[in-house]
């Protein structure tokens, strides 16, 4: 496995958001401000000045990137 594979393995499991990790288990989370991860991924992307790498909508939705992934491509096909 590379270190690229490893590490995103590992933000698929945990994020770290200012400097606390939070996994997918984590109830202290601040809600998404949107009715689910994918309204919310939708209107970053909306409202994003340039592209947005799904590790940037993970940090900001706080959910693992695998999720993020997901929902990405369920969203392209859509």
């Amino acid at each position: 496995m590379t270190e690229n594979e490893r590490r995103r393995a590992t933000l698929s499991e945990e994020l770290v958001v200012d400097g606390a990790m939070l996994t997918e288990e984590d109830d202290s989370r601040d809600s998404l401000g949107a009715p689910n991860l994918s309204a919310a991924i939708e209107a970053l992307l909306l409202l994003a000045d340039e592209p947005l790498t799904t590790l940037a909508l993970a940090q900001a939705t706080r959910c693992p990137i695998n999720k993020v992934e997901a929902t990405v491509r369920t969203l392209c096909v859509e």
